[in-house]
Parts: structure tokens; C-alpha cells; sequence
């Protein structure tokens, strides 16, 4: 077996053995897209998307737009749901650290001025928790004492007369034990209590006999899902770091104007349990475009643009899902080659985007853009949609 597959074979196991209902949808590939999805805040989801992603960019302004992108593994699973395996999950790590993006401009009349077509891909993707052995080591660590517990348990069971009604009871009890989310520690019979102390003082359990100890009524099920939204919550500040290559179109015409070559990095580096987290953001990209000024293509205008910033996310009091995000930037324009006549080589601005994030599938951003030099102020109003609906494949 393939050690990415047996990683994701354990995740599973971690999920079914406790019950964690928060998190039964990752029993899919696709599941465990939207889950990691779900978390991620939207400057996150800007850089990388999970599935399907629809913005509706300046509705306020001159230059509005529709971009559309798409995780390509999500494009394959909507054309063909058998996919949806976690043998294919693994197999495919290219396309699921891949994103295809097609914008469409539209001029004040709203009708086509251009399109944009982009590939990017994941070169980075620490975040990817689904595969990873970072993430499979931390959780059986964390699970390691209730394994046990619940393996000695299995023991003891075994040894009950097959069919007996001491068995079913005692396996009933059980059940509960680890998969009620009403079912208390100390309301457990006497006897399944004794063989959990028992084995835990005898394999030297610390974490679990502090945990009863200290708290008699825990209920087993819901630390398990508290410990394991814990431990992906914790994935939330990885490295992401993506390259993508961009072909811009003529504003009256399908063809190609400029071509342009990209990267962006992400990273957290705030606690990702706190209520607000900050992020680090930097985009870097040239474009190679036709000097419109000569009639040949030859694209011997380059430009060179750069932004770097924080945002700054808030999050729900019960949730980790973000509710409003600030991203606060610099950003420069620079013309290496092709510089038009009356045209700035070098463009400073300051940029601000305050995004409100209605639900996990709508979000409000409002992009500002301030020039130091002209001292103006640009305002821009986007919609963006992310599709969860795919999900129902895995259901």
C-alpha cells in the first residue's frame, strides 16, 4: 500500500471510530475538500479554491467582470461521480493543487471586452491536511490513549457468551460510550468504567485519566470532535504557495494579447484557535504583451506588478469559519519595456479590501485602491459564490 493512501485509509478510521459528526462528510474526497474548504478564509480561497467558485467583480464601476474558477479533481467528480474514492483522491494530487480560472470583461454597456484564461497550480500546499503525515501523526497521537480504551473494551467484550444479553448490553454501553453525544463518562455501568481505569493506569494513559479524573461527566464523543477540529484548525496558518500562468485577450477580439506568468504565497501566523488570525499575503507577477502601438504581435511590452500585505480575519464566536476579513496592501505597477507615450513607468498604490462573508458560500468583498501621488481614491464592489453543492456526490 501506498503511504498517502494508508494515511488517508487512517483518517477515515479516525472519523468512523469516534463518530466525529462534524467531520463525517471527509469520509469522501470530496468531503474532505469542503471541510478544508469551509475553514479557510476568503483572502485563502482567492489564492486556491477547493471546487466551484463564481465573483462578480466591480458591479460599481467601468471595468465589471464575471471570473469563474474551478479545482479541476471538482470539475472531474461533477463529469464523473465514481471518481470519488479515496484511491483516485490520492492518485490525483496534481489536479486537486490545480484551479483553472476564466474572467470575462464586460465595458460600461455590459457587453464583451475580453477574456482572461488561467492555470495555476499548487507547488506548496501545506494546508492539505487530508494526505499528510503531519496531520495523521499529530491525530493518533491525540486519539492514541482512546484507542487503546476502546480496544480493551473490545477484548473484554469477547470474552461474554456469544448472543448472551450481558454481551449485548455490555456492547450497547460501549457504543454509547464513544458515539452518544448525550452519554456521559460517569453515567457508564460500573464495569465497562473499571476496564477503562484499569487499562489506563496499567498502559500508563496519562492524558485519558486526567481527563476523567478532572471531569467525570466529559462525554468521550464530543472531545473527540473537539480534539479533532483542534487538529485541523491547526493546518489553518500552512504555507500555500502557488505558480500560474495567465493569457489575456484584445478587448474587441478572441485573441491573444498578453500573456502572463504569476506566483502568490499565504501563510498564517496567529494561533489559529483565537477569535482573529492575520495573514501574510504576497503576489508577484509579469506580463508579456503585444505593444499596441505597432501593428506586428510581438510581445515586447513587459510589466512587471507586486503586492504584499496582511488581512486581518475575524471569526464567528462558535465557529472558526471567518465572518469579516481587512486586507491592508501595497502594490506597484512597473513598465520594463513598451511604455506608451503620456504613460507612468512606475504606479504606487495602497490598497484595502474588507470582505463580509455572509455564509461558507457567499462573501461581500470592497476592494479600495488609494494613488499617493494623485491622492485619489478608487472604490470597487465584487460578489463571490463558492459552490458546496458538489458535495451531495459524496452523500
Amino acid at each position: 500500500m501506498k503511504k498517502n493512501l494508508k494515511y488517508f485509509f487512517v483518517l477515515t478510521l479516525l472519523i468512523s471510530a469516534f463518530n466525529i459528526k462534524n467531520f463525517a462528510q471527509v469520509n469522501t474526497p470530496v468531503g474532505a475538500m469542503l471541510i478544508a474548504d469551509s475553514v479557510a478564509s476568503g483572502n485563502f480561497k482567492d489564492v486556491l479554491t477547493s471546487y466551484f467558485k463564481l465573483s462578480f467583480l466591480d458591479l460599481t464601476g467601468p471595468n465589471k467582470g464575471i471570473k469563474f474558477s474551478s479545482n479541476l479533481f471538482a470539475y472531474m467528480l461533477k463529469h464523473n461521480p465514481t471518481l470519488d474514492i479515496d484511491t483516485n483522491y490520492v492518485k490525483y494530487k496534481l489536479v486537486r493543487n490545480t484551479n483553472i480560472d476564466l474572467d470575462l470583461k464586460l465595458n460600461d454597456e455590459s457587453k464583451f471586452s475580453g477574456f482572461t484564461f488561467g492555470i495555476k497550480h499548487a507547488i506548496v500546499n501545506r494546508r492539505d491536511y487530508t494526505v499528510s503525515k503531519e496531520f495523521i501523526a499529530i491525530a493518533l497521537s491525540k486519539f492514541h490513549d482512546l484507542f487503546i480504551i476502546s480496544d480493551a473494551l473490545s477484548v473484554k467484550a469477547s470474552t461474554l457468551p456469544a448472543g448472551s444479553e450481558e454481551r449485548r448490553k455490555f456492547n450497547e454501553q460501549v457504543d454509547r460510550l464513544f458515539n452518544d453525544t448525550s452519554f456521559n463518562f460517569n453515567k457508564a455501568d460500573p464495569s465497562v468504567q473499571k476496564i477503562a481505569f484499569e487499562t489506563a493506569k496499567e498502559k500508563n494513559l496519562k492524558n485519558f485519566l486526567q481527563l476523567v479524573q478532572n471531569k467525570p461527566d466529559v462525554c468521550l464523543s464530543n472531545q473527540a470532535t473537539a480534539d479533532y477540529e483542534e487538529i485541523i484548525n491547526s493546518f489553518q496558518n500552512k504555507a500555500l504557495w502557488t505558480a500560474a500562468a495567465n493569457f489575456h485577450s484584445y478587448d474587441d477580439r478572441f485573441e491573444i494579447q498578453t500573456v502572463g506568468l504569476s506566483t502568490e504565497f499565504v501563510k498564517g501566523f496567529i494561533n489559529p484557535d483565537a477569535p482573529s488570525n492575520l495573514e501574510i499575503n504576497i503576489k508577484g507577477n509579469m506580463d508579456f504583451g503585444d505593444d499596441t502601438s505597432s501593428i506586428a504581435s510581438d510581445l515586447k511590452r513587459t510589466v512587471i506588478n507586486w503586492d504584499a500585505g496582511l488581512n486581518w480575519v475575524m471569526k464567528g464566536w462558535n465557529t472558526n469559519q471567518s465572518f469579516l476579513e481587512f486586507k491592508l496592501s501595497a502594490s506597484d505597477h512597473y513598465i520594463i519595456s513598451g511604455l506608451y507615450a503620456d504613460e507612468e513607468k512606475n504606479h504606487f498604490t495602497l490598497n484595502g479590501t474588507l470582505r463580509f462573508r455572509v455564509s461558507n458560500d457567499l462573501s461581500f468583498p470592497i476592494e479600495f485602491k488609494y494613488d499617493p501621488v494623485s491622492h485619489t481614491i478608487l472604490g470597487f464592489l465584487n460578489i463571490t459564490s463558492n459552490f458546496n453543492w458538489l458535495g451531495a456526490i459524496g452523500k
